[in-house]
């Protein structure tokens, strides 16, 4: 508010009302405020929904169907972060063969712990046969060991048998022997047997006081366990003294725990014990003051 001085006079003069900003027209809270759109613009859309996105607008998308997959593809390489993730899985619905390269060349770009790349990882097996080719085509081309490991995953996941495919899960295991087994349960392969033993006998415990440091030898026991197979002996063993270290660990951890708590309990004393004193001492020295005063 402003006030303004007159001849003779003070007049007030009052600042317009603030609007209130619409946050129902703001395309970045609400989609369905924006305007009427044609396939691009319901793709677009994509962007603006967050997390969830809305059975409305994923079933106007499918609607259009192989027609709305170019503009899926671009969402998926260009998008905003969830655009890209909802595109992901719109194209797993959708299932087209052209899509396969464009989200191959996004699981190489993309890594490990990216929701695209995970949104990529899971819907690439539902698009079928199609993918077995440019999959096999795109481990030829690289060195990458995440980007085997990943098509790897894609591969195990599609349900397709070849054999092929599974030479690609030897390799796989052999690099990563925790995601290897993972896929090996996938794929459902007992041949697979021989190898998981082979990695299980292989495997150095560590004992660094990672909690999964060794987690690649458990992963590795239900990996055979769910192919109908068993340990031996020796990998029994084996697996005990990997629980009794973990069991040592997590002893050790418990007795630093209660050894720091009685340390702070103890200086925590010691603070009490030294602010009593310095009370008493305080009045020990006013009540001193107050009768050398009043003699």
């Amino acid at each position: 508010m402003a006030r303004r001085r007159g001849p003779g006079r003070t007049s007030v003069r009052r600042d317009p009302p603030r609007r209130r900003r619409d946050r129902r027209a703001d395309p970045a809270h609400n989609w369905r405020h924006l305007p009427p759109a044609d396939l691009g613009g319901r793709v677009i859309r994509l962007n603006f929904v967050g997390k969830i996105l809305p059975r409305r607008l994923r079933d106007e998308i499918l609607a259009f169907g192989r027609e709305a997959v170019p503009c899926l593809v671009d969402q998926l390489r260009w998008g905003r972060a969830w655009g890209r993730i909802h595109a992901a899985w719109l194209l797993g619905a959708l299932r087209p063969p052209s899509a396969v390269r464009p989200m191959l060349a996004v699981l190489a770009e993309t890594s490990w712990g990216d929701f695209v790349h995970d949104a990529v990882l899971r819907s690439l097996p539902r698009i079928g046969e199609p993918v077995l080719e440019p999959a096999l085509a795109a481990l030829a081309d690289t060195h990458d060991e995440d980007v085997l490991i990943a098509i790897g995953s894609v591969l195990a996941s599609s349900g397709l048998r070849d054999e092929r495919i599974f030479d690609v899960l030897v390799e796989n295991l052999r690099l990563d022997p925790s995601v290897g087994a993972i896929n090996f349960m996938e794929y459902g392969d007992e041949r697979a047997l021989e190898h998981l033993a082979r990695a299980f006998d292989g495997h150095v415990i560590v004992d660094d006081g990672e909690y999964l440091a060794n987690d690649a030898l458990v992963t590795l026991h239900e990996a055979i366990e769910e192919l109908g197979g068993s340990l031996t002996p020796a990998q029994k063993k084996k697996l005990d003294g990997l629980d009794h270290a973990r069991w040592e660990r997590q002893v050790a951890a418990a007795r630093k725990a209660r050894a720091r708590a009685e340390q702070g309990r103890k200086r925590k004393a010691d603070r009490n014990a030294n602010r009593a004193g310095s009370r008493e001492t305080r009045k020990k020295r006013d009540g001193g003051g107050s009768r050398r005063g009043s003699s």
